[in-house]
């Protein structure tokens, strides 16, 4: 059989290759936007893999048990760890609240004694008397509720986005653990096998 000779592609332009490498800049780009929320997760997982890598090895020699079970304790441990972290912060947040709550319940009979006390009473400064009764205290009370239900509607909105936000953060420690848990288990202890 004959063999047919090796065609070479033709030479690229100049302008051509401008083209390709400004399409090809443009896809990374979008790519980056697009998964740009993978991204902290990635270098999260690779930076724990190498912090996890030698102490695996360390493990793995001393111990003398295999690879993977080595990495499978030590993220072991580093689960119990972050879950057990949590916990004791959620629970330190959720005796803040119930010790807030408490208060204005404590206080909240307080408050109608404590303001007929206030407006009943008249105010010597100097030669200034200032007398708390001739005041229509309906009209401050009103501009003070006028005032505060704004803040009240806008604190659940508050403390929905910061509950988002929180969860936002365990869901990307979780999810780097998984990956540097993969990228540590598949080096089989060979330090080459993580550049």
């Amino acid at each position: 059989m004959a063999k047919k000779p090796a065609q070479s592609s033709p030479v690229w332009s100049d302008t051509t290759k401008l083209i390709v490498n400004v399409l090809l800049l443009i896809i990374s780009i979008g790519l980056l936007v697009k998964f740009s929320s993978l991204i902290t997760p990635l270098v999260i997982a690779l930076l724990l893999s190498l912090i996890i890598h030698p102490i695996a090895e360390l493990v793995s020699n001393k111990a003398k048990i295999s690879w993977s079970l080595a990495v499978n304790l030590i993220f072991l441990m580093v689960v119990i760890l972050i879950v057990a972290v949590l916990t004791v912060g959620g629970l330190a947040l959720i005796q803040q609240v119930q010790e807030l709550i408490v208060f204005i319940q404590e206080k909240l009979p307080d408050i109608p004694s404590f303001l007929s006390e206030i407006t009943s009473q008249t105010i010597k400064i100097g030669l200034f008397t200032i007398d708390l009764t001739r005041i229509n205290w309906t009209d401050i009370g009103n501009q003070l509720i006028a005032y505060i239900q704004p803040v009240l509607a806008e604190m659940g909105s508050f403390i929905g986005s910061l509950a988002s936000g929180a969860a936002q953060v365990v869901g990307t420690i979780f999810l780097s653990l998984i990956l540097a848990y993969l990228l540590t288990g598949e080096t089989g202890g060979k330090r080459e096998r993580t550049k």
